[in-house]
Formats: structure tokens, sequence, C-alpha cells
């Protein structure tokens, strides 16, 4: 289930340090709105295709437990 959305484009992390990365992500997910409730109280897993800083999955995840959730774990498939 895609429960996030982008709400902004942001520019590609693949050259940025730690602290550009987390600036350029802040605020750029949402959840979806139909989305909403179904994550309330509930244990979520995020699944992202590569862990390099941990930005990406940092910002989700204070999005969905913003929203409500009880927990988020993160799969990743690969470490950068």
């Amino acid at each position: 289930m895609n429960v996030l959305k982008r709400r902004r484009n942001t520019a590609s992390q693949t050259r940025f340090s730690r602290s550009m990365r987390l600036k350029n992500l802040h605020e750029a997910f949402e959840i979806r709105p139909r989305h909403r409730e179904r994550i309330k109280g509930k244990r979520v897993i995020l699944i992202d295709d590569i862990f390099t800083t941990g930005s990406t999955a940092n910002e989700c995840t204070k999005v969905m437990l913003k929203h409500g959730a009880h927990s988020v774990a993160v799969l990743t498939l690969l470490r950068g």
C-alpha cells in the first residue's frame, strides 16, 4: 500500500551531505488522505530501496508517527 506521497519535488540526494539531505527532505512527504485513518495506532513497515544516511526513512517515519502510527520499522534493500 502506497501510503506516502511527495508534497513537493526535491533535488537528487546523491551528492548532498547528511545535513543537506535532511534539509532537502524536510516536509517533503505527506500521508495520502484516504490512508490517514488506516495507519492510526498501527505498526507500520516502511520499505526503502537504499539506506545511505537515513534521511528519507527519518522524514517518512516522522510523518507517519505524527499522523498516529504506533511505530514504524524500516526495511531497506541496500546500504549506501
